[in-house]
């Protein structure tokens, strides 16, 4: 039972890590954005018994436009803020959730200021506080390795096209199982069925932003 006991999500997660932050700021903005947005995919996905099916659908179309608009390029407007419901009591649950919703958006904005990767190790880290710490670790360690080889910081944003699948999610973004997304190597299995991603000539990638 997840119970915040009286605290505020601040408290709960306590002091940012920095480490993390250093981490995150190697990859590209786009990439960390990609990877909130999967965090919360497997937020709506474990609490889905806590939930109900209008706070699912809800969610999953917040999450479905953020796809859509990550695997876009060039980079159109970003989408519309989460609209919190003037009519629905906050539970423990729909509070991660939504947490983890706005700093999405607020991750979006930090793009101009290089602040993304301060909202991304802020979403990790109330991963680990509302699931399996040593899960989540492993997920954060295994997909950072591999967002930093495919994803650098250098690649920029507005032309970086981001698929689920680089997150280790479903092709369609929605995370079937519970747990952590499924690792880059867990993906690779199934790499086969997704359609492939043009590879741009080298000189567009060195010149990406």
């Amino acid at each position: 039972m997840l119970s915040w006991a009286g605290r505020s999500v601040d408290d709960v997660i306590g002091e940012l890590r920095q480490d993390l932050i250093d981490q995150f700021a190697a990859i590209s903005p786009i990439a960390a954005v990609g990877l909130m947005v999967a965090a919360a995919s497997k937020l709506v996905t474990d609490f889905a018994d806590q939930l109900s099916q209008t706070e699912q659908d809800d969610y999953n179309n917040f999450l479905q436009e953020h796809w859509t608009w990550l695997a876009t390029t060039p980079r159109p407007p970003r989408p519309d803020d989460y609209l919190h419901p003037d009519d629905r009591d906050q539970t423990s649950y729909t509070l991660a959730v939504e947490t983890v919703l706005d700093s999405i958006t607020d991750g979006i904005g930090s793009v101009p200021d290089g602040e993304t990767a301060v909202d991304a190790a802020f979403v990790t880290q109330l991963l680990e506080y509302v699931g399996d710490p040593a899960q989540v670790t492993r997920w954060r360690e295994d997909l950072l390795g591999h967002l930093m080889e495919t994803f650098p910081r250098q690649l920029g944003f507005h032309n970086v096209q981001l698929l689920p699948t680089d997150v280790g999610l479903p092709p369609d973004g929605v995370a079937a199982t519970r747990g952590c997304p499924r690792s880059h190597q867990e993906d690779r299995r199934s790499e086969q069925a997704i359609p492939a991603r043009p590879t741009p000539p080298e000189s567009q990638r060195s010149s990406a932003q």
